[in-house]
């Protein structure tokens, strides 16, 4: 007889497992195209972040504020630029409601659970704040986001996160099948050390999505596919 849980962990071990192959196939293509590739994606992620983004929810709509790590156990400064600009997409919009989304990732509590407590706090109602605080990283954030919309009735998407952020996690969502409004967390983002380091990184990261992807799609790979649609 299998023990509990063993299944689970094995699906866990191959989904690493094609993680690792696609980062190495990623950095293949790098190589490969003498960085031409990572700097397409880097363009794409630099104009996104530097567009004209903040936008409010349309009536009825869902807005989605993509957690962020916490600071032992407290509301990162990231995190609650996110959850303001949140709470400002969603005022004063009939019907509108906000989804904090945002797992446990280590300190023992939901960046969820933490995000609406802030919020309600800001005088935000508590009866327009829902959770999802299962996921752990952006694309499960989105793909349990998406189970949570079929019970919403097709609702518009408002995804609020942090503009270096946002072409990536623009991506996963429209694999999803989502057609999210995109609305960054800052007013405007200044251009420095520091944002051309995002900007690179999450560059890197949107290549190795794409990278599976495509992989995916060219080989047929129904497991693979099954992970980011």
């Amino acid at each position: 007889m299998k023990k509990p849980g063993i299944a689970f962990k094995l699906a866990g071990k191959t989904s690493e497992s094609d993680g690792l192959a696609m980062l190495a196939l990623s950095n293949v293509v790098i190589v490969a195209t003498l960085g031409f590739s990572l700097l397409w994606q880097f363009i794409k992620v630099w104009r996104t972040a530097f567009s004209n983004t903040p936008q409010k929810a349309p009536e009825g709509g869902v807005i989605l504020a993509l957690g962020a790590s916490l600071d032992n156990g407290a509301v990162s400064p990231e995190f609650a630029k996110r959850l303001k600009r949140g709470a400002w997409a969603l005022s004063g919009i009939d019907g509108a409601r906000l989804i904090v989304l945002g797992g446990d990732t280590g300190c023992g509590v939901t960046e969820a659970a933490k995000g609406k407590e802030w919020l309600v706090a800001a005088g935000i109602d508590e009866r327009l704040v829902l959770m999802e605080g299962k996921s752990l990283h952006t694309l499960e954030n989105l793909q349990h986001a998406r189970d949570m919309l079929k019970d919403l009735n097709g609702a518009t998407v408002v995804l609020v996160t942090s503009r270096w952020h946002l072409e990536r996690s623009r991506v996963m969502a429209e694999g999803l099948n989502m057609n999210p409004i995109l609305c960054g967390s800052e007013e405007n983002i200044e251009f420095g050390a520091g944002t051309a380091y995002q900007l690179l990184k999450e560059a890197y990261l949107l290549h190795w999505y794409r990278v599976g992807e495509a992989y995916s799609v060219i080989t047929k790979n129904r497991r693979m596919l099954g992970r980011i649609r």
